[in-house]
């Protein structure tokens, strides 16, 4: 303890700053939290000289409450114009949405607690799914805020239920139109920039013995000449409850291509497309 009390003196003296490492951090929109991963935060000025903050975080998702509703409430902050929309029109917020981000330490004190407002997302990202893993699916954002406000620290807070079962990369469906889906054995990372109207483009990969009506729509109706609309849903372990669900809307066929496997290997077709829009249910 003398030890460590010299230690902070001297780095008082030569104008270091001592910061805890944080154990968790929980993100509160609308009086729900869910715990987050990989928070880093930046204050820069623009060329007006206006100072921007930016802030990129993960969330794992899983079946609680109360992470669904902060997912959903990150949604409002995108316009029906957006690649991103909002599941009804109508639920978008005239109110801007605060995000109280807050650093907690092994026993629940709270280490530093701020609120961004005026907040825009400028990307999504929806990590991979693969049948073969069983990695925990997240959904990455990068958000700017107009306005950053620091509260008063050092209380303990009640962080997030860890009981909870978490979404896995390997347990979902995913439906296109009327298309072959159920072997589908891959879907690759999609990336969402609510400020663009750009296409969001995936791709997924299948057994090839499946190909053949994937092949026909990019003969026939590729370039948006034929659209489908699609859903993937995010399955608890057990496969019988929904976690989440991804609405793709307007989905058009890009490429198609087939890796004609030996040696008693499975033949693999992979797909190219892209979704107008991409809607979390």
């Amino acid at each position: 303890m003398k030890f460590h009390s010299f230690l902070m003196t001297m780095m008082a003296s030569f104008g270091f700053v001592a910061i805890a490492a944080a154990q968790s951090i929980v993100l509160t929109i609308n009086k729900n939290a869910s715990l987050i991963q990989n928070l880093t935060r930046t204050d820069a000025v623009d060329a007006t000289g206006a100072t921007v903050h930016t802030a990129s975080f993960d969330i794992q998702l899983n079946n609680l409450p109360a992470t669904k509703a902060v997912v959903l409430a990150l949604q409002t902050l995108a316009t029906s114009k957006t690649s991103l929309q909002p599941k009804v029109a109508a639920s978008i917020s005239t109110v801007p949405l605060e995000l109280e981000f807050q650093m907690l330490d092994f026993n629940n004190n709270n280490l530093e607690d701020k609120v961004y407002s005026s907040v825009s997302i400028e990307e999504v990202k929806i990590s991979a799914l693969n049948a073969s893993e069983k990695n925990t699916v997240v959904l990455s954002y990068k958000i700017k805020a107009k306005k950053v406000a620091a509260l008063p620290t050092g209380q303990k807070i009640a962080p997030p239920s860890l009981k909870a079962a978490k979404a896995l990369s390997s347990n979902y469906a995913i439906t296109i139109g009327n298309l072959p889906t159920k072997r589908v054995s891959k879907i690759s990372e999609m990336i969402i920039r609510p400020t663009s109207n750009a296409l969001v483009p995936f791709t997924i990969e299948l057994v090839a013995i499946d190909g053949a009506d994937w092949s026909q729509w990019l003969n026939t109706g590729a370039a948006g000449l034929r659209k489908e609309q699609g859903t993937i849903d995010l399955l608890t372990p057990n496969l019988r409850t929904t976690i989440l669900s991804l609405k793709l809307s307007d989905v058009q066929i890009q490429s198609y291509s087939v890796n004609n496997a030996t040696g008693g290997a499975i033949s693999k077709s992979t797909v190219g497309l892209a979704a107008a829009a991409i809607t979390i249910l």
